[in-house]
């Protein structure tokens, strides 16, 4: 296993009532946990019985599709590689935790950011079934369909790795600092046919999701470290595309008449 900062971190806390795993955002691709102590400073951890902690892969190392790879594995599938350490945890959880005083039909996952669209991954995922009882999703769904929102297929997931310009055998040769400076195209969970049978809307619209009780919603202002907001014109034109005859409802809500008020509005939904 590669040790690096950025391949490995985030922390679970198992409490008294129910078994509680956190994770922070990280984008899929670097840990923003070593930046926020502040996350776990918080009367949450005056409950906590015992604490454990978990690793899962991000950046190439976690959500890298490549043809190569679909061809090795026994499911055909490549992509989901940080879904699937996080599958492995939960079932790790489900297995073990009885011994340290929890409650493996009582399990709850919670995070944040990028963290939340895991948390709907699993939530959806069938490989997920019976190993969690509830969610807390905060600043991010996958719901939507869009640049940023939107769900790649494998397919897609599989073009944007081959832009990487290297067999799978020459990119197992190279350093872990080199192969971070390859991470190119498709980032995140993907429609892979085995993690995620289908989008994360589409399975909780068919109803194929797991029974879980879900909490869900977002954080203001968590995002607004990516960029400048967009202009009145392409804010009103992104929310048409994204929210169709809802649109003329959410822009009440949300107005954008001037590029400083489509400013202000776009600050608190950086997370959806």
């Amino acid at each position: 296993m590669v040790e690096d900062r950025h391949i490995v971190h985030n922390l679970a806390y198992q409490f008294r009532l129910c078994d509680f795993e956190w994770k922070s955002g990280h984008i899929f691709v670097i840990s923003l946990l070593q930046n926020c102590p502040s996350f776990f400073k918080t009367q949450i951890t005056v409950l906590c019985l015992a604490e454990y902690s978990i690793n899962y892969r991000v950046g190439i190392f976690g959500f890298f599709a490549h043809s190569e790879l679909t061809k090795e594995s026994a499911h055909h599938a490549s992509g989901n590689y940080g879904l699937l350490d996080q599958v492995a945890t939960l079932q790790w959880v489900h297995r073990n935790i009885a011994a340290f005083g929890g409650d493996p039909n009582n399990v709850t996952i919670a995070r944040q950011s990028a963290g939340s669209m895991s948390v709907n991954c699993l939530v959806a995922s069938p490989l997920c079934k019976g190993l969690v009882k509830r969610a807390i999703a905060e600043s991010g769904a996958s719901f939507l369909k869009g640049a940023f929102t939107g769900m790649p297929t494998l397919k897609m997931a599989e073009q944007a790795g081959l832009k990487t310009g290297a067999s799978i055998t020459d990119l197992r040769n190279m350093p872990a600092a080199e192969l971070m400076k390859k991470q190119q195209g498709v980032r995140g969970a993907i429609i892979d046919g085995y993690v995620l049978p289908q989008s994360i809307a589409e399975l909780f619209a068919a109803g194929k999701q797991n029974d879980v009780d879900l909490l869900t919603g977002w954080n203001e202002d968590d995002g607004v470290q990516f960029g400048k907001p967009k202009t009145a014109e392409e804010f009103k034109k992104q929310v048409e595309q994204e929210y169709g005859n809802d649109a003329g409802t959410f822009l009440k809500l949300y107005p954008a008449a001037t590029d400083e008020e489509a400013a202000a509005a776009q600050a608190p939904l950086q997370g959806v």
